[in-house]
């Protein structure tokens, strides 16, 4: 059963920097819980669960707006877009949080 978060990575926190290594919908790269849980939902077949942060990330190290409004609500979009993207592409970088 996918709960969103795999149990030995709900203590992992990641530092978006690029993008390429977090996923968007399962990673923690947000507050304390993955988007998954805040949409509160653990069917795979409502997203993919592999899609990246970095599809989400404009070649200027801005966030892609309108990509972001296909796929989540006008509520969820703002806690996406105070999370701040490195403005130089290096990898992206996690802790125990």
């Amino acid at each position: 059963m996918l709960r969103t978060c795999d149990f030995l990575e709900q203590g992992i926190q990641w530092q978006l920097c690029n993008g390429h290594t977090i996923r968007f919908w399962t990673h923690t790269w947000r507050d304390d819980f993955c988007l998954a849980d805040l949409l509160h939902t653990s069917s795979p077949t409502l997203f993919d669960p592999y899609l990246k942060v970095s599809e989400f990330i404009l070649p200027n190290r801005i966030w892609d707006e309108p990509k972001l409004h296909k796929i989540l609500s006008a509520q969820v979009i703002p806690h996406i877009l105070v999370v701040p993207i490195a403005l130089i592409a290096v990898l992206d970088t996690f802790y125990w949080g």
